[in-house]
C-alpha cells in the first residue's frame, strides 16, 4: 500500500465510519421496527 492510499483512507476514514454506523443504525431501527410491528 501507497502512501496516496494511505493518506486517501486517513482522509476519508471519519466518513466512511459515519456511514457505516448509520448504515447498521439503520438496520437495527428496521428489525426493531418488525419486531415491534409483530406485537
Amino acid at each position: 500500500m501507497d502512501n496516496n492510499m494511505l493518506r486517501f483512507v486517513e482522509c476519508n476514514l471519519p466518513i466512511l465510519t459515519v456511514l457505516y454506523v448509520r448504515l447498521h443504525v439503520n438496520l437495527f431501527i428496521l428489525s426493531v421496527g418488525e419486531l415491534l410491528g409483530k406485537c
